[in-house]
């Protein structure tokens, strides 16, 4: 058995950003840079001031602007020590033994399941909490490869914070029927920088590995451990495990280890009582917890199915004591960044001035729409600190960006000058199953705003632009969500339909020549005003035009655009407005002396799609598309039907 390990350089950086206000003593921070128009570098970054980042590479000194950055990772980039690497494939008649009968297990399960890219054959995780708090858990994964798209299971790509856990490498082989097999070259292991996006900057790493001769009819067979010797809370111990997936899974198994004197909570979805109830072991300085199941069945995707965070059989595990704990915790890193300023105070008077705001609707439209406006999105993330309760207002302030928790700090700090209430509210957004709160179970990707005025309850989300108050992300309704500060869970229902919304609204006249003349003014709420906002700033000028072209071309070919106008693409705080005047000529059928007119627009009903369906439709947005047409006639037309 091949057997080896990556070690990880512990480095435990402080990152206490008060470089990236300006300050006058900079603490050097070893970072790699990636750029955006060339080969990324490692570099010592010393402060962040005026939309700059100062960093000393070779003893000199460079000023770059973070719009020339596309990533920043804490730690310079780490070179995987060479390892001896294992050869060509070779034939153990003994070793091969063990595995003779997961070939004999997925040939029977290949009749079962003709259509699926690959059966997983034995996929087991074991958590263990050790009584310091410091913990690891142990992944073992045995599959068969039966369509070329299942070849990505060759290929094993795991987060990496190496001040916090590292990765242990055990096995990692692929088998062939014929006996041979093929041990990973340790070479294969890669640690590189995580390509999250653009505006996405993090000392974390990816940490991938991939087995050779990854081919159709194999066995792959990988495990590894990650040990986690300084978790972010040593008292927050939690976890998921799915027992089914895309495709067949034969065998799953969950095993969990803590001390015997804590207390394990969970949840389980979509598992029936059988899966569900854990073999419980008393071992004296520990308790053991199994849960296991055999071939369950897979999941096939439909169109208008529930997000698989619904579907798939999960469950969800905690030792947390409880929700105040949680929260308690949570508010320790966040209520202190909640600071209102001198700075701060200046601000918000400014901008509450310049919108002529007066009552306190009015000004809390205004600080909504300058948050999103004028707070780039980056996201800077160096520890837990930063990472779930983010950075304080006034830095965020100072350097002009920040991600959702930052904005939503900032935007609570200026609303608490003109004296309205807000807290920062942590979510998973739609789109990625309901999230747990049955146990004290940190589950969110998202942070928005809970704001109360006048005795009414806001949800407001500042993070991307332009969302004209008080409409928000449809992904941030119909879920729920955690506010730490005010230790309550709430629920955010969805819109009234007219609250996201396309109106559309045409006059014109059916000329004697057979050509439809229109002029049609379109209204927008809620995410269609975003998303066409966004397109119109996107398309200008003849582009935009051509794009316009195009639309009505797909309504009726020879469709001529004889004028456009936009109005308020680039003003967040205004309605959009969108006129647009075209001909469609010669559009009627004439049947001798019949003239049959189709009103020119079309419905489309992805609800029927399917014969039969086995999930419930599921729609991501309560919506309205409303049409309105007022057509004349010439005089001497009458109506012979109308639908």
């Amino acid at each position: 058995m091949l057997k080896f390990r990556v070690l990880v350089l512990l480095v435990v950086l402080l990152l206490t950003f008060v470089l990236f206000s300006g300050c006058e003593k900079p603490v050097p921070v070893p970072v790699n840079v990636e750029y955006r128009d060339k080969p990324a570098e490692n570099q010592t970054l010393l402060s962040f001031k005026n939309g700059k980042f100062t960093f000393e590479k070779d003893g000199k000194k460079l000023k770059i602007d973070k719009n020339d950055i596309s990533e920043i990772t804490f730690g310079e980039k780490q070179i995987q020590d060479g390892i001896t690497t294992t050869g060509p494939g070779a034939t153990d008649a003994e070793e091969f033994e063990k595995y003779k009968k997961y070939f004999e297990i997925a040939k029977g399960l290949e009749e079962k399941y003709s259509d699926v890219e690959g059966i997983q054959l034995h996929d087991e995780a074991t958590w263990v909490l050790n009584p310091d708090g410091t913990r690891y858990y142990h992944v073992k994964f045995i599959g068969i490869i039966l369509k070329p798209s299942a070849k990505e299971w060759g290929t094993m790509g795991h987060y990496l914070d190496k001040s916090r856990f590292k990765i242990d490498v055990i096995k990692g082989r692929t088998i062939t029927p014929e006996g041979k097999i093929y041990d990973m070259d340790p070479n294969s292991i890669n640690i590189s920088k995580p390509t999250a996006g653009a505006e996405f900057y993090s000392r974390g790493e990816i940490f991938s590995f991939t087995l050779p001769h990854v081919e159709v009819g194999n066995l792959v067979e990988y495990e590894y451990k990650v040990d986690y010797f300084n978790p972010f809370n040593r008292d927050i111990f939690q976890g998921n495990w799915y027992f089914s997936s895309l495709s067949p899974i034969y065998n799953s198994k969950l095993t969990i280890i803590i001390p015997s004197e804590k207390e394990l909570k969970y949840v389980t979805r979509n598992l029936d009582k059988n899966v569900g109830t854990p073999t419980k072991t008393d071992k004296g300085a520990t308790v053991e917890y199994i849960w296991e199941s055999h071939d369950l069945p897979y999941i096939v995707r439909e169109v208008m199915m529930p997000d698989l965070g619904d579907v798939l059989p999960r469950l969800a595990f905690t030792t947390t004591p409880s929700w105040d704990f949680l929260m308690d915790w949570s508010n320790s890193l966040i209520l202190d960044k909640i600071a209102v300023t001198p700075e701060i105070e200046k601000k918000v008077n400014e901008i509450v001035l310049e919108a002529k705001a007066e009552t306190d609707e009015e000004k809390l439209a205004a600080l909504y729409h300058w948050v999103q406006k004028n707070i780039k999105y980056i996201s800077i993330k160096g520890d837990i600190s930063t990472g779930w309760t983010g950075h304080p207002a006034i830095e965020t302030l100072n350097n002009g960006y920040g991600d959702c928790i930052d904005k939503s700090i900032l935007f609570c700090t200026m609303l608490k000058v003109v004296g309205i209430e807000a807290y920062p509210i942590s979510v998973l957004t739609r789109g990625n199953g309901k999230a747990i709160r049955e146990i004290p179970f940190m589950e969110a990707n998202h942070a928005i705003t809970e704001v109360f005025l006048d005795g009414k309850t806001l949800i407001l989300d500042a993070t991307t632009p332009p969302f004209r108050y008080p409409y928000f992300p449809s992904s941030d309704k119909n879920i729920s969500y955690v506010n730490e500060i005010k230790k309550h869970i709430g629920f955010i229902p969805d819109n009234k339909p007219e609250e996201n919304g396309w109106f559309k609204e045409a006059t014109g006249e059916l000329l004697e020549n057979g050509d439809l003349s229109l002029v049609e003014e379109w209204r927008y709420t809620g995410d269609f005003e975003f998303g066409f906002k966004l397109t119109f700033q996107s398309y200008v000028g003849e582009l935009r035009k051509q794009v316009f072209q195009n639309f009505l071309n797909s309504i009726s070919p020879g469709a001529i655009l004889s004028d456009l106008h936009v109005k308020n693409e680039e003003d967040i705080a205004s309605n959009l407005e969108t006129k647009i005047t075209y001909i469609l000529p010669k559009y009627p059928v004439f049947a001798h002396d019949l003239v049959i007119l189709r009103i020119p627009v079309g419905y489309h009903f992805s609800e029927i799609s399917l014969e039969q369906r086995k999930f419930d439709l599921v729609y991501n947005s309560v919506e309205m598309e409303s049409h309105k047409f007022s057509i004349t006639f010439p005089k001497n037309y009458k109506v012979e039907y109308l639908p």
